[in-house]
This record gives C-alpha cells, sequence and structure tokens, in this order.
C-alpha cells in the first residue's frame, strides 16, 4: 500500500457522518447490516479474563487507510509469590485502499511459561469490513436498462502455529492451545458465501472457500438496472491466539501463533459504459488489481509470533498440481486393487 493514513494508538475512533455513535456495536455484531458502511478494526488482548488492553477503531469516508499495530505486552510478575508465571505478547494490524481494491490484515502473539504463577492467554484480531449499497449509473443507457455486475477477487494469504507440547497435549484442553484463524465472508447479488482457514496446533483443520484454491480467481455476478442501486459486504477478518501453561513441573512451554492476509477485488459490468460507485468511497475498482501478484505484494508482515511464510502463486499452483497428480495415482490404484 502506498503512503495509507496512519490512525495513531493514541487516536482511537474516526468520526462517521453515515453511522450515529450509537450504531457502532450493533454493526461489530452484525456485520451484514447495510447501514454499516466502512469499518478498520484492530485489537490486542492478553490476560485469563480476555481484558481488552488495546482496541482501536475507524469508521470513516476515507478510502486510505491503515489502523495499528494495537500491540500489548504482559511480562511475567517477579514478586509473584506462586512464581514469575506468562509472558503474553500480541500485535495487530488492518489496512483498507478502497481505491485499489485492497483489503490487508496480520496478527500475531506468543506466550512462554516463565514459572507457575499467573498463566495468561494472548489474542490478537484485525478485521476490514466493507457493506453499502452500490449505485449503478451510465451516461448512455437509460433508467432501468438491465446489466449484469460481476465481482472477482484474489486472496494471498499465511498463517502459523507452534506449541512445544505435542498435539494430544492440546487436544480439547483449556490450559494450552495455538490457533489462527482467517475469515472473508462475501455478500453480492443476494449471495452469501463463507471463505475460512483455520488451523490448530491439536490437529484441527478447516479450510473452505477460496482459502481452497488461492490460486483462482473467485467470481460473484448481481442483476441489475441503471439507476438501481446493489449490496455488497467484504469481510475479512483475521484472529490468532495462544496459550501456554505450565504442563508438567520443570515442563514450561512456549506457544505462538501468526496470521496475514491480503484481498484483492474488482467489479465491472458486462454491458459498457456503466460506473459503480460507492456512495462513501467513490468509484468500485475495476478487475485490473485482481491478479495474484497484486494480492501477494500487498500482504503485510508480522513482526510478532511464529515465522509465517505466503506461498508464490506459481509455488502454490505446483503444489496443488502435485496433489491432484498423486490424489489421481491412489485412485487408480484403489480401483485397480479393488477390480482385482
Amino acid at each position: 500500500m502506498k503512503a495509507p493514513r496512519t490512525v495513531g494508538l493514541a487516536l482511537v475512533a474516526v468520526a462517521s457522518t453515515a453511522l450515529a455513535p450509537g450504531a457502532l456495536a450493533d454493526c461489530m455484531n452484525a456485520p451484514l447490516d447495510p447501514l454499516c458502511g466502512s469499518r478498520v478494526i484492530v485489537s490486542a488482548v492478553s490476560g485469563n479474563t480476555f481484558l481488552r488492553l488495546e482496541e482501536i477503531d475507524a469508521v470513516g469516508d476515507d478510502p486510505l487507510q491503515a489502523l495499528g499495530p494495537a500491540h500489548t505486552t504482559r511480562l511475567p510478575d517477579p514478586g509473584d509469590p506462586a512464581g514469575p508465571g506468562t509472558l503474553s505478547d500480541e500485535s495487530a494490524v488492518a489496512e483498507i485502499d478502497f481505491g485499489r481494491g485492497v483489503f490487508a490484515t496480520e496478527s500475531g502473539t506468543e506466550s512462554a511459561v516463565a514459572g507457575t504463577g499467573a498463566s495468561l492467554d494472548a489474542t490478537a484480531t484485525s478485521r476490514v469490513t466493507f457493506d453499502e449499497y452500490l449505485a449503478v449509473s451510465s451516461a448512455s443507457l437509460a433508467i432501468g436498462t438491465p446489466v449484469t455486475l460481476r465481482l472477482r477477487y484474489r486472496i494471498a494469504f499465511g498463517a502459523a502455529q507452534l506449541h512445544d507440547l505435542p498435539p494430544a497435549a492440546l487436544n480439547n484442553s483449556s490450559t494450552q492451545w495455538a490457533r489462527s484463524d482467517i475469515q472473508l465472508y462475501t455478500t453480492f447479488g443476494g449471495v452469501y458465501l463463507p471463505h475460512r482457514w483455520y488451523e490448530s496446533g491439536d490437529g484441527t483443520v478447516i479450510v473452505d472457500g477460496i482459502f481452497s484454491d488461492p490460486t483462482q480467481t473467485g467470481e460473484m455476478t448481481a442483476q441489475a438496472t441503471v439507476g438501481q442501486t446493489r449490496r455488497l459486504t467484504l469481510d475479512l477478518r483475521n484472529e490468532t491466539t495462544s496459550k501456554a501453561s505450565v504442563y508438567s513441573v520443570p515442563q514450561f512451554p512456549n506457544a505462538s501463533t501468526a496470521a496475514t492476509a491480503a484481498f484483492v477485488f474488482g467489479i465491472e459490468a458486462d454491458e459498457p459504459d456503466v460506473s459503480i460507485t460507492s456512495s462513501t468511497f467513490g468509484a468500485v475498482p475495476d478487475f485490473s488489481g485482481v491478479t495474484a501478484a497484486n494480492a501477494l505484494a500487498n500482504v503485510l508482515p508480522v513482526p510478532v509470533g511464529a515465522p509465517v511464510t505466503v506461498p508464490e502463486p506459481s509455488t502454490l499452483a505446483s503444489e496443488l498440481a502435485s496433489c491432484a497428480v498423486l490424489l489421481a495415482i491412489a485412485r487408480r490404484y484403489a480401483a485397480s486393487h479393488a477390480s482385482a
């Protein structure tokens, strides 16, 4: 992203003319509310009661925003008679460049046990949400002329979760974990699509939607007429959380997580001379930026947490092709033995 307007830690909100102050909490809880407009949110949470130590929330009509880092560090208490306890460190950033069709989020956490004192968990979250009715207009087509609108999008992402304990020790545990969770929700043409990448140190994996094959371009269509509006919702969420506590003295484990994702999108009409605009941000970007290279170029680094790698699109494609070949071989082998 180029020269984003950064909202510092001392500034916790940007005023919005589109929302009454009392509506902010409703939008957070109901991201598909058509009155919610745009939101850029980052938070860093640590403690055994999910104490929110740092949260930054911007709502406004600036199409170029960067929030963060929301960063908190809690050090072990050397005066605790039970021992120094757990270190927790977490940080998160969220950015939006609507004119270029870019949303980006990152978050990461670290948990380290130094003794048998207080046990803390670490959570970092970042989120970019856009929810608005877009205006469809044309200088040459008459009001009421039918048009087909197409939303295209790509994503580049990477995540990691590390814990010193084996997966069996983390399974169904309320005292040990390392989790990375990236979610994308898209609504266009009345169709709602959830996309998710989730992985936990206990071996749980959830992958669906665009994350199933990030080498591909996602597409959704909406029917409209000139002079109408059509609703678009894009909601990119990123959460990492970790916890490490005394497992069996003197085994003091460490845990860390990281996740980063860049989402690029554009909308065009099949018919010529059709304009699509947001009342908040202006012209909606076209397809020119919906490329794997552009998504990769806008991935945010993760300064706190586990080492994370975002695969190059060509690497992803070759890996997926290799998996497809191996799967085909396995299926042929199974079929030949079944018929033998």
